[in-house]
């Protein structure tokens, strides 16, 4: 469902970015035509004419289950009536909850917003574009958003699971200058477990360093190819992981690729 969304966002954008092109020309957008249908800058003959009391809102931080909502006052700085013909968000993630309206000399209204954080971890920067009767072509004002939020997969850098395992990756290659590699590991479930494995392929050797792995430490699995013989053709092997739970045998697979 994600992707979906934000493939809409990304052709929706590109329409904009295709309207501002010539109806006679056949040719793609270029990237500043396309940063400007995204972004657009502010419109000079508006000059601001509804303005925000704080064009920039800092909500902190907040976690990725949590939706933040906040208010944005902005107020007609003309002498005469402004129709807000237009607000648009240049995401998906931040919901408009405020109808566009006309005000009055000097009127104030507050444009409320919602902002989802669900799929997203760091720090965000959003905005808002404020569209009025003043320029039928610019923005007249940008309000922004921005935060930072906290995912509550404290793992998320160890994206591969396998059982109650998570892993930095699930595939290892080795050589003749590199016959060892290292898988970053950590058990999640509430108890100590051995991981073990048996190579099929003559001279690959597994290990986990610490021998047993206590829960919620960052350990390795060290997977190494150890013979005397020069590596003279790609050999392509796998281990399966024992004692990491109930995973499938095929969830529980490593990948090795050992090359010349």
């Amino acid at each position: 469902m994600r992707l979906v969304r934000h493939i809409a966002a990304i052709v929706t954008l590109l329409g904009l970015a295709l309207q501002s092109v010539s109806a006679q020309s056949d040719r793609l957008p270029t990237r500043e035509e396309l940063e400007g249908a995204v972004h657009p800058k502010l419109s000079i003959t508006a000059k601001r004419g509804v303005a925000a009391e704080s064009a920039t809102i800092d909500i902190g931080t907040i976690e990725s289950t949590t939706s933040a909502t906040c208010e944005f006052v902005v107020r007609n700085t003309t002498s005469s009536t402004v129709v807000i013909t237009q607000l648009r968000s240049t995401c998906s993630c931040l919901k408009l909850l405020t109808r566009p309206k006309a005000l009055r000399a000097g009127e104030s209204m507050a444009i409320e917003v919602e902002f989802n954080p669900s799929g997203r971890e760091g720090k965000f920067s959003k905005e808002v574009y404020i569209y009025t009767s003043l320029d039928g072509n610019y923005p007249t004002e940008k309000l922004t958003l921005k935060g930072e939020i906290l995912s509550k997969d404290e793992w998320s850098h160890l994206p591969v699971r396998m059982g109650v395992l998570r892993l930095s990756r699930k595939s290892v290659t080795l050589d003749n200058k590199s016959r060892s590699a290292r898988i970053v590991v950590v058990n999640t479930s509430a108890n100590p477990i051995t991981l073990t494995s048996n190579p099929t392929t003559p001279g690959i050797e597994f290990r986990t360093e610490p021998r047993v792995l206590m829960p919620n430490v960052e350990s390795d699995i060290v997977i190494s190819y150890k013979t005397t013989k020069e590596i003279t053709s790609e050999i392509e092997s796998m281990l399966i992981i024992e004692g990491c739970g109930t995973a499938r045998p095929t969830e529980r697979m490593i990948k090795i690729k050992i090359r010349r």
